[in-house]
């Protein structure tokens, strides 16, 4: 069993399986990985080719729907669902995952002299892939959780928890791809050059600045929204901060599975007393 939502351009939530009297799901294509572009070079006198480089293309969603009931009604009521020119959200939910993806209208068509009026519906998604509906959130802590349900254990046991010497982030992505984070430092104390360590990849994100305790800094490392906003608690303003990240480090990506982080103050300092939250919402290829 799967759920099929949409919600328009005005906030209005249209769950299209559950309005059996109005309209039945024939079929939706464009639920599974999308065509993806490998761009290739061949040489002169070499069987083959050398790969370059690939590209995932924008999905296009097909949904074909016989109407049923007053069958105009039930067509001019599509109209108001899938506006046309404004952006919309389809929710797609089964037993193992709950999805989200926006897209545009590109064509709503259909046979107006039939006996049973279908009506076909093709959505354009620039952003190729579907995105958890609900974010996944993890925080600074001397402890990481090992231990989840359902479990299975075998003889020789496994650890319930792990205690570490200084705090980590932890933070699994159960997506296909990686995607990028939302991380936001809350300073209980004056900082100077906050560092933050991906400890598997050794890269990191680190800013020249000096932090007074209240103060805030936001980063978004997701992909064409690239920030970092700084509020300042004394004058209670946000302000872009671009300026203050070193030009060494790097715009994380949480790739599939286990992502540790470590946070430090790059001047030397040892306190950690900060509040870190990381927060993404994993991309799937498919439904």
């Amino acid at each position: 069993m799967y759920q099929l939502c949409v919600e328009n351009a005005l906030g209005e939530l249209y769950d299209l399986t559950n309005r059996k009297n109005e309209y039945r799901i024939l079929s939706v294509q464009g639920l599974t990985v999308p065509k993806i572009k490998v761009n290739t070079k061949e040489f002169a006198g070499s069987d083959g080719s050398v790969y370059n480089s690939s590209k995932v293309s924008e999905r296009n969603i097909v949904i074909n729907i016989l109407l049923r009931g007053d069958i105009e009604v039930s067509r001019q009521r599509l109209y108001r669902i899938f506006l046309i020119k404004r952006e919309l959200t389809i929710y797609f939910r089964n037993k193992r995952r709950s999805l989200k993806i926006k897209g545009y209208p590109e064509s709503i068509d259909g046979d107006l002299f039939v006996q049973q009026e279908q009506i076909q519906i093709s959505i354009i998604c620039p952003e190729p892939y579907f995105e958890a509906e609900y974010p996944v959130e993890s925080e600074l802590s001397e402890i990481v959780n090992g231990f989840q349900f359902p479990f299975s254990i075998k003889k020789s046991g496994i650890p319930i928890s792990e205690l570490y010497d200084h705090p980590l982030v932890v933070l699994n992505n159960p997506g296909d791809v990686a995607c990028g984070a939302v991380i936001e430092i809350e300073f209980l104390e004056y900082c100077r050059v906050p560092k933050i360590t991906n400890l598997i990849t050794g890269e990191f994100f680190k800013l020249n600045g000096i932090f007074e305790q209240g103060d805030k800094v936001t980063i978004c490392t997701i992909p064409r929204r690239f920030y970092v906003k700084w509020y300042y608690s004394f004058t209670k303003e946000t302000t872009s901060v671009l300026d203050k990240l070193t030009d060494d480090s790097t715009w994380f990506e949480i790739v599939p599975g286990k992502n540790i982080f470590k946070y430090e103050n790059a001047d030397g300092n040892k306190g950690y007393n900060v509040n870190l939250r990381f927060k993404i919402n994993p991309l799937y290829g498919g439904v």
